[in-house]
């Protein structure tokens, strides 16, 4: 199967963040008994001192998530990022995470500089 991508995160410690996001992922994988079921992009890109990537998941692994009751019936895409975004809190991580498909074309530089 083929990853699509679902979120793109920025942060200012790529190398910390990248592992907050590893754990994150690999503890949904044992949850849902998964393997592989994710990656990174391989163009990861820095502007203004922000490094800009996005998260790819695998549908099959979204499913298993759905229905493992990590997430709430109701609104189950945005339960998803709430889960992820709240395992990085608790990593007192600074990155910030959102839907792939919720950006303008330059997304991946200026949505969230301009704000």
């Amino acid at each position: 199967m083929t990853k699509q991508p679902l979120f793109s995160a920025m942060t200012t410690d790529f190398d910390a963040d990248i592992k907050n996001f590893k754990e994150i992922l690999n503890e949904l994988e044992l949850k849902t008994h998964t393997k592989n079921g994710y990656k990174f992009s391989p163009d990861a890109k820095m502007a203004a001192g922000w490094w800009f990537f996005e998260i790819y998941l695998e549908q099959e692994f979204v499913r298993k998530i759905i229905e493992s009751g990590l997430t709430s019936k109701r609104k189950r895409r945005d339960n998803i990022l709430k889960y992820i975004e709240e395992q990085l809190k608790k990593r007192k991580s600074k990155a910030r995470i959102r839907f792939y498909d919720n950006y303008p074309l330059m997304r991946r530089y200026w949505s969230w500089l301009m704000k």
